[in-house]
């Protein structure tokens, strides 16, 4: 093998190497802004299941058997929510800012002590 070919060679692997490694580096970065935007979300998907899910979390909801997995079926319904009615999506459009959501979920918060009806009382349209 020639020397040119060896060095050629070296340095192909070298570039290679230094292109995974600014790869990796910008799948972290994107990884890491993708978690920014979606932490505000999270943290008000949760808050809105702890006060509007209306299943029995016994065989209802798998919420508390998720662990916190944001992949997971129930998580990741609520983040869903959350994120069309703040983003939107394909179909729809955002239909409030995430600090209306939860100006309406501390709403709901107050609310929920005083009415032990609140919320079902909402879901029917304040109907009796």
């Amino acid at each position: 093998m020639s020397e040119e070919k060896k060095l050629l060679e070296s340095q192909l692997n070298d570039a290679q190497k230094a292109m995974r490694g600014m790869q990796e580096k910008l799948e972290r970065i994107n990884r890491a802004e993708a978690d920014a935007r979606l932490d505000p979300l999270k943290r008000t998907a949760e808050r809105a299941h702890n006060l509007l899910c209306p299943y029995n979390h016994t065989d209802g909801c798998s919420w508390e058997y998720e662990n916190g997995s944001w992949q997971s079926d129930a998580h990741s319904r609520w983040l869903r929510k959350i994120d069309t009615v703040v983003n939107g999506n394909s179909y729809d459009r955002p239909k409030a800012s995430l600090e209306d959501v939860n100006v309406v979920l501390d709403a709901i918060a107050d609310l929920k002590p005083k009415v032990s009806t609140a919320i079902e009382l909402i879901r029917r349209g304040l109907m009796p």
